[in-house]
């Protein structure tokens, strides 16, 4: 009775629940991805020639390894096609299934069991993470502790900055949909410690976005903008340049705020509200209390 139950109800919702068979091929492709890079590393680093001392051969064995690891992420990844950018619908169709071996490899080649040996150092997170398809400029900076759900959907360009414990997603299911967007942090930008990206999250050059805030899915953060410590922007929110959003503010879905303005602390944007250039908002739902027009550079912080 409860089971069709169940199945009426999804039926009326029209909304597709991922396959079962999915979870199942997710965990092959998984077990397999592990046993070829396993296996691949496994026989480099016995099959290599021994060289004295001792201390030397080790090196020699663990830099083979590692160097052959990011060759074959390199080679497999060029190998295996890249998520499709977009929604796509939960279901067994080709390009479907096509992202859950795009899904699988990332999962694996993300994990602690492979990124640790590389974390120690800039240039091998740098080289790594190359390997794996992510657009990184050599002075950007990512702390070892990011989490990067999918490489291949990044783009961080010169002078920016990741700090700890930040999670970047590039995939998130709603509504029977899988929806599929790169995260691009721009020249000079700031990501604060443990900021969550979601996908379509674009931020513009010397933006700053402080600890611990949320940037929804297809949010836009203008030239030096800054969003403070805490902050919610939710999907679709459009920041224009050096606009300013307090600690703690809420900015609900579909908000626009054009150039200069200011949102303060602790205020909460209802959904759709469109800021003119200048205005400050303040309130719980917030309300315009002021409109400035000096350049941001020239007004205090708040």
């Amino acid at each position: 009775m409860y089971t069709a139950s169940v199945n009426r109800s999804r039926q009326i919702s029209g909304i597709q629940r991922e396959p079962r068979i999915v979870h199942f091929l997710q965990d092959i492709w998984r077990i397999a991805f592990y046993l070829f890079f396993l296996t691949a590393d496994i026989s480099v680093f016995i099959s290599l020639p021994a060289i004295y001392p001792p201390w030397l051969d080790l090196a020699g064995r663990i830099a083979g390894c590692l160097l052959t690891h990011v060759l074959l992420v390199f080679l497999l990844g060029e190998l295996i096609p890249k998520p499709p950018e977009g929604s796509l619908r939960v279901s067994r169709e080709r390009k479907y299934l096509l992202w859950v071996i795009s899904r699988s490899f990332s999962d694996v080649v993300t994990s602690a069991l492979f990124v640790l040996p590389f974390r120690a150092l800039h240039l091998t997170r740098y080289i790594y993470f190359r390997a794996l398809g992510a657009k990184l400029a050599y002075d950007s900076t990512i702390d070892p502790s990011v989490n990067i759900q999918t490489p291949r959907l990044l783009a961080v360009d010169a002078g920016a900055q990741l700090e700890a414990g930040v999670k970047v997603e590039n995939v998130v299911h709603a509504m029977g949909r899988v929806k599929i967007s790169p995260v691009t942090v721009s020249e000079g930008a700031l990501v604060g410690a443990h900021v969550i990206l979601m996908p379509g999250a674009t931020l513009g050059p010397n933006a700053r976005v402080g600890p611990r805030a949320y940037i929804g899915p297809e949010t836009c953060i203008g030239v030096g903008a800054k969003v403070g410590e805490g902050a919610i922007l939710a999907a679709g929110v459009d920041l224009g340049s050096y606009v300013r959003v307090g600690a703690g503010c809420v900015i609900a879905e579909g908000v626009s705020i054009a150039e200069n303005a200011r949102v303060r602390t602790g205020s909460i944007i209802p959904p759709s509200t469109r800021i003119r250039a200048g205005e400050i908002w303040q309130g719980v739902p917030a309300r315009p209390v002021f409109r400035d027009t000096r350049h941001p550079e020239d007004s205090e912080e708040f």
